[in-house]
């Protein structure tokens, strides 16, 4: 196996495992022993979404998708083109919610029960794919900043950054004669005011949209929390139960143990008695 394979099958192991793991193959990689020893290990919300990356690539393939779908949406909402904002949101939401129990998953599984601040960590990460820092060997968490940034160009009132241009004044020979409006340059005005209208009202459905995503987002957390605290009930009766299914099993054990002794006890006097009434009879 290549070094650089063997270093991806570092950040797949069980987290408990990583720094032996990695300090064996520093040592044996010859000259990039050094290099390897610097690899740190991950905390538990990058090394969730890390599971994800190498465990569950559909799932993430799937995020991928959905996420530059979005952004592609987003971009042709700026140009002022038509873009279903609301469907590419909804993807992007079932694929990062997706991501994130799969994440969830693979820390239950080592056992690990993730804090609120982990869940979040997890969550803010993977709302940053595509990221090329999300590639399977991420140590911390990351936030996305890509999202946030496409909401500000969205934003009303929203200012240019371009650097004004340097100016440079000259006198004029002779006073500029005063421009005529032109039946092009009302025309150009109007369509002006019917595009500055159009992003209007695009901007103000774009915040609707995102207050009712954010509305949804918010019942389906309360939801989710609910059916976790049910799962957990449960889950403590089951283990009730089975600890009783557990003493009820070997309670019949003991008592099929106690009726064979008994069983071998009758047929051992029905025994000495029938030898008993022969006897009698024969001194009879």
């Amino acid at each position: 196996m290549a070094l650089d394979a063997e270093i991806d099958q570092l950040y797949q192991l069980p987290l408990p495992s990583f720094t032996a793991a990695r300090n064996a193959l520093a040592k044996n990689a010859g000259a990039r022993g050094a290099e390897i020893r610097t690899l740190e290990k991950p905390n538990a919300a990058a090394w969730a979404v890390n599971q994800v990356y190498w465990h569950q690539r559909d799932v993430f393939a799937r995020l991928m998708r959905a996420s530059e779908d979005l952004r592609k949406a987003h971009a042709r909402r700026i140009s002022g083109k038509d873009a279903d904002l609301t469907h590419a949101e909804a993807r992007h939401k079932a694929a990062l919610d997706a991501a994130r129990r799969a994440a969830q998953d693979a820390l239950a599984a080592a056992g690990d029960a993730a804090s609120p601040a982990t869940l979040t960590a997890i969550e803010q990460t993977l709302d940053a794919v595509p990221s090329p820092d999300v590639n399977g060997r991420l140590v911390r968490p990351i936030q996305s900043i890509g999202f946030a940034a496409l909401a500000d160009l969205l934003a009303p009132g929203r200012r240019s950054r371009q650097e004004p241009a340097d100016v440079v004044a000259m006198t004029p020979r002779r006073p500029a004669a005063p421009a005529r409006e032109t039946t092009g340059d009302r025309a150009r005005a109007a369509r002006e005011r019917r595009e500055a209208e159009a992003r209007r009202r695009e901007r103000e459905r774009t915040a609707r949209d995102l207050r009712d995503a954010q509305a949804r987002e918010k019942a389906a957390r309360a939801a989710f929390d609910k059916a976790k605290q049910t799962i957990a009930r449960a889950d403590a009766r089951v283990e009730r139960l089975e600890a009783e299914l557990q003493d009820a099993r070997t309670a019949a054990g003991v008592a099929r143990d106690a009726a064979d002794r008994a069983q071998r006890d009758v047929n051992a006097a029905t025994a000495d008695r029938v030898g008993l009434e022969r006897r009698a009879r024969g001194l009879a």
